[in-house]
């Protein structure tokens, strides 16, 4: 067994897999649909796909944009922002010169934009990736999301809280010029607000709940931190001679019984016993019985 490893509490943990699963088929719809947008706006096709989805600190988050970038605050259901749409400024000049009839072989070079230009990235932004997103939220019903100010050194904005976690999106945007991408960073407390409101009996829900003490805070934080559970099928011992002879396709006898639970681990030590089995194409396990600590 590996030796435990002790965990970053300065890194904030992924989303849970039924949330990220949500945003992330989010993410690719809006990216499909934006793709289908660009067409009445650009004399070249443009495609986005999805790329990556993280979990970052809100200065961390910030830190990986561009120095030179295209900014806006935008906001989920709500007057402030809590998200953020980042473009390189090289590919905002490569799109507005496609919106002015012109089809770069590569990205521009680097400069500041007219306010003419500032103008059309922002119709751009609002256009083809704000109502992209809005129109295939992933809810019943949609939300309102709208963008913001410009933010002229997003790199510094204050759209984020420094208590609060961000979530990075990032899409790879490929075209004639070459290879870029454009970020959408989203507050996680105001993204899991807002798909609370899909889910069954949210209605219910009348205002926001107080504030937890700090201890229950941390009890809270401590619930979610991802924990390794691992259930060995068996093991055996081999000299080394017996190892060296094995090929593809030989069997190795291991030293569990069939009739007998197999032993489930969580952290490097043995807590429960439980029976190997299937759900659908997945394999799984059925608790057996609990160990104790």
């Amino acid at each position: 067994m590996s030796e435990p490893q002790p965990y970053n509490f300065a890194k904030p943990g992924r989303l849970t897999a039924e949330v990220e699963q949500r945003v992330v088929g989010w993410l690719r719809a809006a990216a499909s649909l934006a793709a289908k947008k660009v067409a009445k706006h650009l004399p070249f096709p443009l495609e986005a796909p999805f790329r990556s989805l993280e979990v970052h600190r809100p200065a961390e988050a910030l830190a990986a944009l561009p120095d030179a970038a295209v900014g806006y605050g935008m906001s989920l259901n709500s007057e402030a922002p809590s998200a953020l749409v980042a473009l390189p400024r090289a590919l905002a000049l490569a799109l507005i010169g496609g919106m002015l009839g012109d089809t770069p072989a590569a990205l521009p070079e680097d400069r500041e934009l007219t306010v003419v230009e500032l103008e059309l990235a922002q119709f751009f932004v609002q256009d083809v990736l704000v109502t992209s997103l809005q129109e295939t939220w992933p809810a019943a019903e949609t939300i309102p999301i709208r963008l913001r100010r410009r933010e002229p050194h997003p790199k510094w904005t204050r759209v984020f809280p420094p208590d609060d976690n961000t979530v990075v999106c990032s899409f790879a945007v490929q075209g004639p010029f070459g290879e870029s991408g454009w970020h959408v960073l989203l507050s996680q407390k105001q993204l899991m607000a807002q798909l609370a409101l899909g889910m069954p009996g949210a209605e219910k829900v009348k205002s926001a709940a107080p504030p937890l003490p700090e201890p229950q805070k941390l009890r809270l934080l401590a619930e979610e931190l991802p924990v390794d559970v691992s259930v060995i099928l068996g093991t055996v011992e081999l000299s080394l001679a017996e190892l060296a002879r094995l090929s593809v396709g030989d069997v190795v006898m291991l030293n569990q019984r069939v009739s007998e639970p197999l032993p489930a681990y969580v952290s490097d030590e043995k807590r429960f016993k439980a029976w190997p089995g299937r759900v659908g194409m997945r394999q799984a396990v059925e608790l057996d019985s609990f160990l104790g600590s």
